[in-house]
């Protein structure tokens, strides 16, 4: 089972959010190890993007960021060491072949906060590139007269006046998943 077949199975057995972010541990043969030349792969729950797509933006756009800046580039400079002082071969070009984004897309994932299309149609897994210092917030600042960006500024809103009734819980073992619906 693919690992978005699980995440999926997770989000349907507890009505929950996942998120999945990875980064190769090498990058395209001939390019330097900069922000905008890292990749993150993503799984993104399709049914939540499909209800909130443009309140997502935003925050998923500044989470795959933080991942690609603290996480992702420091590990692929970690990688990239490692196999040089152990003597590992790099990567194969069926490999880094799998994991290119060709030039065209990669200017067209630079102008957007989230893809405007998955990898594969139909598939949860989209690709982000990291983006230079200050290239994000340029991006955010263009787009903060849209609707929804404003869920970035403040993760947690208080829910006007609900009952315990309207929120559904799901038991599993000694563990209580509670659902919580936010709307806009």
């Amino acid at each position: 089972m693919t690992r978005h077949a699980q995440i999926t199975m997770l989000d349907r057995i507890d009505a929950g959010f996942s998120v999945l972010l990875h980064v190769p541990g090498f990058l395209t043969p001939g390019t330097s190890l900069t922000l905008d030349n890292i990749t993150v792969h993503a799984y993104l729950s399709p049914r939540e993007l499909d209800h909130n797509r443009q309140a997502l933006e935003s925050p998923i756009a500044r989470i795959v960021q933080i991942f690609a800046e603290d996480i992702a580039l420091p590990h692929v400079h970690r990688a990239r060491d490692y196999r040089a002082r152990s003597g590992i071969p790099p990567a194969s070009v069926e490999v880094t072949q799998a994991f290119q984004i060709l030039r065209e897309r990669r200017q067209e994932l630079a102008r957007q906060l989230l893809p405007s299309a998955p990898t594969l149609p139909g598939s949860p897994h989209y690709h982000f590139i990291g983006r230079n210092p200050g290239e994000l917030e340029k991006l955010l600042g263009n787009n903060s007269s849209r609707a929804g960006t404003a869920v970035a500024d403040s993760a947690v809103h208080a829910m006007p006046s609900l009952s315990e009734s309207c929120l559904p819980m799901f038991t599993s073992g000694k563990y209580h998943f509670l659902h919580v619906c936010i709307l806009t």
